[in-house]
Order: structure tokens, then sequence, then C-alpha cells
């Protein structure tokens, strides 16, 4: 499934949530694929991020970084933008609703995570 950064970003905690529902074994484990599978995603993208923050920001008297200058924020949101938007393939099993059946899920989980989902 051809997916930008910013979807797999947004759905996460949603894929997250969904992973705890009670759902029979097949649904469970293609949950439990398409969480490693986003995975690869989000380990490689978050070192990114962080990266640039350092490149961007300066470090405080504890070691935290921060970006405070605005041309070095403009630059940094532009290089993050360019990343979120970036679309790749993303080996997703989608779930049938029907094995939703039972769970209590947020609606703004099941928004987040549509591409997760399928009638």
């Amino acid at each position: 499934m051809l997916l930008k950064t910013k979807q797999i970003v947004a759905a996460t905690k949603a894929a997250q949530d969904l992973a705890q529902a009670n759902m029979p074994g097949v649904a469970a484990f293609k949950m439990r694929r398409n969480l490693k599978a986003m995975e690869a995603i989000l380990v490689p993208y978050e070192e990114v991020r962080v990266r640039l923050v350092k490149a961007y920001g300066a470090a405080d008297n504890d070691g935290n970084y921060s970006i405070t200058d605005p041309q070095a924020i403009k630059c940094f949101n532009a290089e993050l933008i360019t990343i979120l938007e970036h679309e790749q393939e993303v080996d997703i099993q989608q779930i049938l609703v029907s094995d939703l059946d039972n769970a209590i899920i947020n609606p703004s989980a099941l928004i987040a995570a549509d591409f997760l989902i399928k009638e």
C-alpha cells in the first residue's frame, strides 16, 4: 500500500490501540504485522527528525535541543515536510471491520488508521 510518512506517523497511536482490541487470531496477526511494517518507517523517520533538530537547533544546559532561530525553524520545517510527504510502499494487510465487532475503539483512532481497515 502506498502511504505518506505523515499518514504512518498520525496512525501510530491508533494502530497501537487497535492492536489491543479483542479480535480473531488472523486479524490480530495482521495487526501485529502492520505495526512492524509501520515501525520500519517510524524508526528511521524519528532518527532523521532528531538529527534535523540537532542540526538546526542548539542544546541547553541539560543537553536538550530546541530550534529558536526563525530562519532555522523555516529550514527545519521545509525538510520535515518533505519527509512527511514522502510516499513509500508499506506492506499493510487490512483488517475486516467485522473482526472489530466487539471492540471499543475511539472514533478518532478509526479515522487516523482508516487505511488499516476494510469493510
